[in-house]
Parts: C-alpha cells; sequence; structure tokens
C-alpha cells in the first residue's frame, strides 16, 4: 500500500533532486560560458595576428577560415587608406572588406557601429565572433579592422539536457536508496509480524534446514521448559528425534531412508503423528511439514527449509481412545460388548491365519434367564450377569477375550488354544458357576458351545458352528458343554 510517508519521502527526493539538477545546470553554465570567454578572447587574437601578418592573399586565407575583414575609415580622415572606396560607406566610415559579404554587413547595420568598435576586446552577436582591430600610424587613429566570424552557437538546451539527465541519474540513485531501506525496514517488519504470529499460536512450529533445527516458536519454549534457547535444547537433547517413542503408528527418527521431515514432507497425503516422551510423559502430536522456500519467504534466506508444525494432540487422543473404550464396553458387567468382540475375533482370525497358530471360541449363556427375571425382577438378573462375568474373568488369561454377546450370552476368544484346551476350560466354568453364589436367586447354571478355527472358515462360518454347539448343549437340559 501506497502510505503517506512514503508519498512525502518520494516528493522530497524529487525536490532535492531538482534542486541539484538547478544547482549543477547554473554551476555549468557559468563554468562554460567562463570556457567560452577565455576561448574567444584567444581567437580574436589569434585573428587579429594571422590578418596582420599576411602580406598577400588575405582573401584566400579569409575565405578558408570562413571570416570577413571589413576595413573601416573615416570619411573625414587627415590620411586617406589608398584601399578606400567612396562609393561603399557604413555610417561615418567608409568600408572595404577583403571578401566582401553582404549578409555580414546587415549584420553590423542591425546594432550599429558603435556596438561593436566600443568594445575592448570581442563581441557575440547571432552566433558570430566580431572583433574590432584599431589601425594606427605615428599615433594617429586611422581606422577599424572588424574581423567577423561565424561561430557554434551556444546551445543552453544542450546544458539543461545535460542538468536533467544528471537530475534523472541523481533521482534513481537516491530512489533506489530509499526503496533498498524501505525493503529492509518491510523484511524487518516482515519478521516481527512472523514471529508476533506464531508467537501467538499454541502449536509448537520449528523451521529446519534439511535435519538441522535452525528456528522455533515460543510454544516450542514453553514445552520444553528447561531450554531456553536452541543452543540448551541441543546441549540437552541433541535433536528432538531422540525424544520420539519407538512405537508403531506414529513417525519415527528415519523412516524408508529418508529424515522423519522429508519423509513427512514426501507423503503430505498420510496423516502423521509422532509420540514424544518428555520428563517421563509421553506427549502426541499431529506432525504437519511444509517446503518454507517454496514459498518465496523473504524472511529465510536459507536454500531448503521445512515448516515443521506439532499439535499437541494429546487430550484429545485420551478423549478419543476413553469414547473408543465406552463404545466398546458393556455398561453393566464392564466387559467388552459385541462390537468389541467382533473388532476382537477379526484380528485373532488374521494373527491365526499369518502364523498359522491354534484359535478356539467358546459361547454360553445363562440357562432359564428369562425366569430368573420374571421371578426375582431385572435388577436381580442384572446381579446374576455381573457376578458370572466377574468369575469367568478369573479364569482367563490376559491374552484371552471375555465380551458380552447379547443378552444373557458370553463370548470367550482364547488365541493359540486347541479345542481340546477350550472343552477343558469349558468344564471349569460350568461347574464353577453350577456352586456360585448368586442370592437371592436360588442358584444358575450355564450352557456352553466350543469350537476351533479352520483355515476353510470364514467369521460366519465360525460364529454358526458355535451358536450351534451351544444350542446343542441347552436341548439337552442345560449345564452342559458341546463341541463341534
Amino acid at each position: 500500500m501506497f502510505s503517506l510517508k512514503t508519498f512525502f519521502t518520494h516528493a522530497l527526493l524529487i525536490a532535492l533532486s531538482f534542486v541539484g539538477a538547478y544547482t549543477f545546470t547554473q554551476s555549468t553554465q557559468k563554468e562554460i560560458a567562463s570556457l567560452q570567454a577565455s576561448h574567444y578572447e584567444r581567437e580574436s587574437k589569434q585573428l587579429i595576428e594571422s590578418f596582420l601578418h599576411l602580406e598577400n592573399s588575405k582573401q584566400t586565407y579569409l575565405s578558408k577560415i570562413d571570416t570577413t575583414a571589413l576595413m573601416l575609415v573615416p570619411k573625414n580622415p587627415k590620411k586617406m587608406i589608398a584601399q578606400a572606396m567612396p562609393n561603399h560607406a557604413l555610417e561615418d566610415y567608409h568600408l572595404t572588406s577583403f571578401n566582401e559579404d553582404s549578409q555580414k554587413i546587415e549584420l553590423i547595420k542591425q546594432k550599429g557601429l558603435n556596438y561593436f568598435l566600443k568594445i575592448p576586446h570581442y563581441r557575440i552577436y547571432q552566433n558570430h565572433l566580431i572583433v574590432p582591430y584599431k589601425i594606427t600610424q605615428n599615433n594617429q587613429d586611422l581606422g577599424y579592422y572588424l574581423l567577423i566570424k561565424a561561430i557554434e552557437p551556444y546551445n543552453k538546451n544542450s546544458i539543461y539536457l545535460l542538468g536533467f539527465g544528471v537530475f534523472g541519474v541523481l533521482f534513481l540513485v537516491l530512489f533506489f536508496i530509499t526503496q533498498f531501506y524501505q525493503n529492509k525496514q518491510e523484511i524487518t517488519i516482515q519478521k516481527e509480524h512472523f514471529k508476533e504470529i506464531i508467537n501467538s499460536t499454541l502449536d509448537i512450529i520449528m523451521i529446519f534446514d534439511h535435519d538441522r533445527l535452525i528456528d522455533a516458536n515460543l510454544a516450542f519454549y514453553k514445552f520444553f521448559e528447561d531450554c531456553k534457547t536452541l543452543e540448551d535444547f541441543e546441549k540437552s537433547h541433541n535433536t528432538i528425534a531422540n525424544l520420539f517413542v519407538q512405537e508403531e503408528g506414529f513417525i519415527q527418527k528415519t523412516i524408508g531412508g529418508y529424515h522423519w521431515v522429508e519423509y513427512a514432507y514426501h507423503h503430505k497425503t498420510k496423516e502423521h503423528q509422532l509420540k514424544i516422551d518428555y520428563k517421563q510423559q509421553e506427549h502426541i502430536f499431529a506432525l504437519k511439514v511444509q517446503a518454507l522456500s517454496q514459498s518465496g519467504s523473504k524472511i529465510y534466506t536459507h536454500q531448503e527449509l521445512y515448516t515443521v508444525v506439532l499439535s499437541d494432540i494429546t487430550t484429545m487422543k485420551r478423549y478419543q481412545e476413553e469414547l473408543e473404550r465406552i463404545s466398546k464396553t458393556d455398561i453393566l458387567t464392564k466387559l467388552g460388548n459385541r462390537e468389541s468382540f467382533y473388532q476382537n475375533i477379526h484380528m485373532e482370525i488374521a494373527r491365526a491365519k499369518r502364523h498359522a497358530t491354534e484359535l478356539s471360541l467358546i459361547m454360553f449363556d445363562i440357562d432359564r434367564f428369562n425366569k430368573i427375571n420374571e421371578l426375582y425382577g431385572q435388577e436381580a438378573g442384572d446381579s446374576v450377569l455381573i457376578k458370572i462375568a466377574q468369575s469367568v474373568k478369573d479364569f482367563l488369561r490376559t491374552t484371552d477375550v471375555l465380551c458380552r454377546y447379547s443378552g444373557d450370552a458370553f463370548m470367550i476368544i482364547l488365541p493359540k488354544v486347541q479345542s481340546s484346551g477350550a472343552l477343558i476350560l469349558a468344564q471349569r466354568i460350568v461347574e464353577h458357576i453350577k456352586c456360585l453364589d448368586v442370592a437371592p436367586v436360588d442358584g444358575v447354571t450355564i450352557s456352553a458351545g466350543v469350537t476351533q478355527y479352520r483355515t476353510s472358515d470364514t467369521l460366519d462360518t465360525l460364529l454358526m458352528r458355535t451358536t450351534q454347539a451351544l444350542n446343542e448343549a441347552k436341548s439337552k437340559g442345560g449345564n452342559g458343554i458341546e463341541l463341534i
């Protein structure tokens, strides 16, 4: 934007340039006029000396130097010069010309003889050098020689052009000097604004020259509170990548031969996250990388720069994880729900295929659960579900997964367990539940179906076989187990 300050600055420059140009022009005019005066004075003397020393061929010589010579003799002299011609007169003088030039004579007539004779050395008139020379003999004035020579005109326009040429150069020099300092000031202001902007954000912003950290915003120092400068940070940690947690799904120090900054830049379409362990606390950041040099920045002059933005999403990730946990948790029993079961069974089937390991399922439900609700109420029924869930968990390994599948039905996922091992576990659980105190209910039993994953199975066929085994156990009166 063209500010008022900039306008007055340029106006002042123009004024100074005009003053400088005018002063230069006036000074130059005086110097040239002085030089010309000296030149004309020398030339007038040379003309007279050359003319007087010529004995013969005056006319030829005068023609060569483009000069007219007039001899002026008073009309009433005491002694006439023989060459004077009475039929030619100019005011009070008889006139003789060695190379008579009517134009030159008319030139003299325009101003009158006295204008040219009553001067000490010469006169410049209409681009002619006019030099009078008094003729004397025995201390007696006999008349005048008047030498007239055309000269190059004294061109004032050239001086003005020269002056304004100097003005133009001077103005351009001053203009570029002011532009340089204005640009320098503008860059300084841009740097200050840039710093204000990046320091106002809560995100950590870092500038990398390839893999070297060269600048950072205020949020960086607030997070790494034990460091006041980049030198402090380098002494304490050497590089920020040394604080990365080595965990799947997060950016590592080097990936596929790339430095982590360059990797994130060349894979912009992916969502990158990194986990930093600082002061024994883990923080998760969303990572964005942009090549700063491609945006034409005036603030940094390096060739290859990257802007790295770290947005702390630790709290958000915890909320997400908590929401996900809640969405996959049965509110009553605190076990995984049906969605959690499907998520886990998909992973375990994939793992069993990949590593060629065994995988078994146990599905059980409470015998005649609807009658419990009818006789003792829903609250008593909920209490039975909770007690059974807690009891069954005590029989499982940390790698086993227990989920409430639906209503009073439960699923147990047993990685790396054959059907025979699953059958033994099911028998122990059935026997334990039969003896479980579930007051006010007067005892409960469960039925279970057991099956093992086959390489030809899909999830649907696996679940169908497990459900079939459970139904067969229930059809035999309950409190039993069937293996298919």
